[in-house]
């Protein structure tokens, strides 16, 4: 079975899905980890340990998919929809200036 590389969601950066050692994963995290999410980042990566099962590692990548949205509704909330809100009420506003 051939694990994914990348994750892509709309509105945000592609996720880069990373296979480590456990050697790697403790310098990386300093702890006895599965898996982790780096966060929003210049280049959001999941970080998965490829010394555990297979079955693990499916598991894991869907563990920190679920960070990762949650990280990135929040900032797809907080950057885009809030933009969107304030220029939508600017353009009403402005919309009824105009018919006054």
């Amino acid at each position: 079975m051939k694990l994914p590389r990348i994750f892509r969601l709309p509105f945000c950066k592609p996720i880069t899905i990373r296979y480590i050692t456990d050697k790697q994963m403790a310098a990386l995290s300093g702890k006895d980890l599965s898996g982790m999410w780096s966060g929003l980042t210049e280049k959001p990566t999941i970080y998965v340990n490829k010394d555990t099962p297979l079955w693990e590692q499916i598991d894991t990548i869907f563990h920190e998919i679920k960070h990762a949205l949650i990280d990135m509704e929040t900032d797809v909330q907080s950057s885009l929809i809030e933009t969107m809100k304030v220029e939508a009420g600017q353009t009403a506003v402005e919309m009824r200036e105009e018919e006054e």
